[in-house]
């Protein structure tokens, strides 16, 4: 994934960076990867880390916390396309390459993203030297324009957002016309030109100056570095450098030559061969026996003096890893930097930089639990170290917290396949210093809870299957006062709870054994069947009362049918077809599967309707011959024969209605 930040202050944009670290610092500290000089940005304010094609950024401890679109963030969070990170006056949009808003950059901002400058590169002026030979030259050293250079330009030099400027500068905190540089006889000097943001010599503020060589100005977000020479003088100082040397060498062989024999030159000897093994001490105790034999020695005195600046050097050097070693990482750059800058080949200094570097990589991988990449980079760096007590505790720590983890992942799949026993094992292995011990404390303390509640569950479990309900939801009461959480006490508290109304229910149903009402009958057996369903232990006491209760109601509906049944057939042969159908619905009440009353009562049915249909036609007849008297009785011996909501019982009710009235 390739990814930057676009930083603005105030509202304008003001660089834009590319993400193209793992582990990606921002602060105000010059060791960051991005540096917001600013006094509410904290020296190592947050740090962005790429892990698995997703980026994620975390708060380094800062004054001002770090927002993440509005909201201050205690954790490593992830970010997405387009979020909003607040450092101090600073606001940095996230973008990933290829993104619309990536795309839609004008050609006039800043364009990290694929790597390269605007189209238009910045095109070198005419060169054209004066009659004075001198050689000029202005270098972008940060900034968009970073790399780029131009020399010996002719006339003057403009800078600015303009695509006419000499140096065309795209960011938007630069001017269209911003600065312009001058020269008047051999004299260079630079100008504002009455732009936004102001042009800076050497970190002044300055509406004119004049600039020398080394002097570093700043358009916006760009920096330059300008550099002037005279060949001609530059070729004097050489002359006049080759003559000194030749100089020295000369009086060098004289004073060997007028030396006494006190053999001074192996003495000189022995301490430039100290002094090339790096030995120092040993070379300035050489040179001063050597100065102690001939006072004056210009050889003995300049070698003295060379071997106690070597010796200094390598003191401030210790203070440097002091420094470090005591977590003071600033402080050691800044002494690695004044060495540096005093040698620039001082090796050692520089693998003291390489070295911090690598240590607050890896300590960003700490924060981020990235044990892996922690124990890369401290490796590497304990190998210009090996001695480093800091290192080797930072690498230990990293290579048990590794342990840690994996001891914490085993304990987590026994739990899943029930054997506390041996994630308990893995979870007391973890230390107290680990940042996991949290998290194993915790598992530790849920498996003490749950052996500590296992004999109330166990109680519960059995004042239930005996019946009891009060003991058993006071033994679910007392182990969940140990572990309010127990998920198996809340499952049999819930099932308690579901099973107990029907228990209720079923026992007040007792009482419909020798009831005649078939419906209550019948809605009790369905309590029983749904109290049975429920209850999977065939051995519960309520299951089993249950299950005989349900037994003894169809019994009694058995019964029930039988008696419907026997008087039905006596009213069938008293003639009597209606209250014989009325039976037999009776005893389908009790039986619904009973096929031979089912038929019984529809041929019963058929009849009386035959019956209903004759007499109803003999009523017709009459009303229509005017007996309305005959009428009258023919639709009410329907009525007594149909049984009721009949379609010839309902259409004699409605001819009696307007007849008689």
């Amino acid at each position: 994934m390739t990814a930057a930040l676009v930083v603005t202050l105030g509202g304008r944009q003001v660089e834009k960076v590319l993400i193209d670290k793992d582990v990606f610092v921002i602060g105000r500290s010059q060791r960051s990867d991005l540096r917001l000089d600013d006094k509410n940005v904290s020296r190592e304010h947050a740090v962005i880390t790429r892990r698995n094609e997703r980026v994620y950024i975390q708060d380094r401890g800062s004054r001002n916390n770090t927002l993440v679109n509005g909201t201050a963030i205690t954790k490593q969070v992830a970010i997405k396309e387009e979020d909003r990170i607040g450092l101090g006056p600073y606001e940095l949009v996230f973008l990933v390459a290829g993104s619309a808003r990536d795309r839609q950059d004008d050609d006039s901002r800043t364009r990290f993203m694929s790597g390269s400058a605007p189209d238009s590169k910045p095109r070198p002026p005419e060169r054209k030297l004066g009659r004075s030979a001198l050689r000029y030259g202005l270098e972008a050293v940060e900034g968009p324009l970073k790399g780029h250079t131009w020399r010996d330009w002719s006339g003057e030099l403009t800078i600015g957002r303009n695509q006419d400027s000499t140096v065309t500068v795209p960011d938007d905190a630069a001017s269209g016309a911003h600065a312009r540089i001058t020269q008047e006889e051999g004299v260079f000097s630079v100008e504002d030109l009455q732009s936004s943001n102001g042009t800076f010599v050497d970190g002044v503020r300055v509406q004119k100056s004049r600039i020398r060589n080394n002097a570093k100005i700043r358009v916006g977000v760009s920096t330059f570095v300008f550099t002037v020479s005279d060949p001609e003088k530059h070729k004097f100082r050489l002359a006049l450098t080759a003559a000194a040397v030749l100089f020295i060498i000369t009086l060098s062989a004289v004073v060997v030559l007028l030396l006494p024999d006190d053999n001074l030159a192996p003495v000189i000897q022995q301490g430039d061969r100290l002094l090339r093994s790096g030995n120092f001490r040993g070379a300035k105790e050489q040179y001063e026996r050597a100065l102690r034999m001939k006072p004056g020695d210009e050889m003995a005195k300049k070698q003295l003096a060379l071997a106690v600046d070597l010796i200094k050097r390598d003191e401030t050097l210790a203070k440097a890893r002091d420094a470090a070693e005591k977590e003071q990482y600033d402080t050691a750059l800044e002494i690695c930097a004044q060495l540096l800058r005093q040698s620039p080949q001082y090796k050692a200094a520089k693998e003291l930089e390489a070295v911090i570097g690598l240590v607050r990589d890896a300590q960003s991988a700490i924060d981020a639990r990235n044990w892996e990449d922690a124990i890369r980079l401290l490796t590497k760096a304990r190998e210009s170290y090996p001695s480093s007590s800091l290192l080797s505790s930072r690498l230990e720590r990293a290579k048990s917290e590794i342990s840690a983890r994996k001891s914490l992942a085993r304990a987590k799949e026994f739990m899943a396949a029930g054997q506390a026993d041996k994630a308990q094992e893995e979870l007391l292995g973890i230390p107290q210093s680990s940042i996991y011990y949290v998290e194993a404390r915790g598992m530790t303390q849920g498996i003490k809870r749950a052996d500590a509640t296992s004999g109330n569950i166990e109680a519960a479990r059995l004042a239930y299957r005996q019946g009891n309900v009060t003991d058993a939801m006071a033994a679910v009461a007392d182990g969940l006062k140990l572990s309010p959480g127990n998920a198996e006490l809340a499952a049999i508290k819930r099932h308690i709870d579901g099973i107990t109304p029907l228990a209720d229910e079923t026992a007040r149903g007792r009482d419909l054994r020798q009831s005649d009402d078939i419906s209550a009958i019948r809605a009790m057996t369905n309590t029983c069947a749904k109290l049975i369903k429920l209850e999977p232990d065939s051995g519960n006491r309520f299951r089993k009362d249950a299950s005989i209760l349900a037994g003894e109601l169809e019994t009694r509906l058995g019964e029930l049918e039988s008696d419907a049944i026997a008087k039905a057939k006596a009213a069938l042969s008293d003639g009597n077809k209606k209250e014989a159908h009325r039976l037999y619905t009776i005893a389908l009440a009790a039986n619904p599967a009973n096929r031979k009353a089912a038929e019984a009562a529809e041929q019963i049915a058929s009849e009386i309707s035959a019956d209903c249909r004759k007499y109803y036609q003999q009523g017709l007849v009459h009303e229509e011959l005017g007996q309305n008297d005959q009428a009258i009785a023919a639709y009410e011996k329907t009525l007594d024969l149909a049984i009721e909501n009949d379609s010839y019982y309902q259409r004699a009710k409605d001819k009696l209605g307007r007849m008689k009235k």
